[in-house]
């Protein structure tokens, strides 16, 4: 087995078996700061709990169009925004998409790199509560990024009314390497991107269940 297959195979068996060790986010918190990092290539911003994560959608990303521009990411432990994946009770509005999640006010494609260094993010939902939001992805839109080493287990986007996803909404010009998406897909069924355009997919792997299309 090659190192790549081995990366994209471990991860997806593995990753619930590190997640008990993962941050579990509350589905409120918003760090004020990055865990490290001053997001060069060779310093990037550090992002270990689910506030964490949170505080790149916003405030970070509402700086300005370009503020991910050139700036490199890493994840640097599992993350779990969603413990309870039957019922979902925390939102997760996607990065770049601050002020009016619920119709889906797109400000800001993430441009930079993101590198989960291998770690999973658990429990994307679009369903907090039972009230639908646009889709359950991590990004709202990437331009011209590149998303690699990241593993997304128990996503729940099911949103009837757009293309339901697991990393983003619309992308283009974007790199994605070594990817695993798990979970349940409602609409279009597009596990990485509901609109694609220019994209690179190299060792990507979506696993999981479409209720309608796909």
């Amino acid at each position: 087995m090659s190192k790549n297959t081995c990366f994209i195979t471990m991860a997806f068996f593995l990753a619930f078996v590190n997640a008990f060790s993962a941050d579990i986010w509350d589905g409120s918190s918003v760090a004020t700061s990055f865990a490290g990092g001053t997001g060069t290539q060779d310093d990037p911003y550090q992002i270990a709990t689910g506030g964490q994560l949170a505080y790149l959608a916003d405030p970070f990303m509402s700086k300005g169009a370009d503020a991910t521009k050139g700036k490199y990411f890493e994840l640097i432990d599992d993350i779990i925004l969603n413990e309870d994946t039957v019922n979902y009770p925390n939102a997760w509005c996607p990065i770049g998409v601050f002020e009016n999640c619920s119709t889906f006010d797109l400000k800001s494609n993430f441009k930079g790199v993101f590198d989960g260094k291998g770690h999973s993010i658990v429990g994307i939902s679009s369903t907090p509560m039972g009230v639908k939001i646009v889709s359950g992805c991590l990004f709202g839109g990437l331009d011209s990024a590149v998303i690699k080493n990241t593993v997304l287990l128990a996503v729940n986007s099911t949103s009837p009314n757009r293309s339901a996803n697991g990393m983003t909404m619309s992308s283009s010009y974007t790199r994605f390497e070594n990817i695993v998406v798990q979970g349940t897909f409602d609409s279009a069924c597009a596990p990485v991107s509901g609109s694609a355009y220019h994209d690179t997919l190299i060792r990507v792997q979506t696993h999981g269940k479409c209720l309608h299309g796909g």
